[in-house]
């Protein structure tokens, strides 16, 4: 609506927004980035690490067959 004004809408669209400027464009970025943070730290700190299980070199493996020719 701002680039054509005359455009033909069935309502009258009139979006007043607040002149915050860029300090206020970069405050809201902050106040988000935090509370992101904040959130990701809560949840991240209690879930369980995935692990592997380890393979140990050694005779508590199993050692696969070898096929000798004859």
């Amino acid at each position: 609506l701002t680039v054509v004004p005359a455009t033909w809408t069935p309502f009258v669209a009139h979006f007043t927004l607040p002149k915050i400027g860029w300090a206020g464009v970069f405050a809201i970025a902050i106040v988000f980035d935090l509370t992101a943070a904040t959130l990701s730290f809560f949840v991240l700190r209690r879930m369980k690490m995935p692990s592997l299980p380890l393979l140990t070199m050694g005779a508590s493996q199993p050692q696969p067959a070898v096929a000798t020719p004859h």
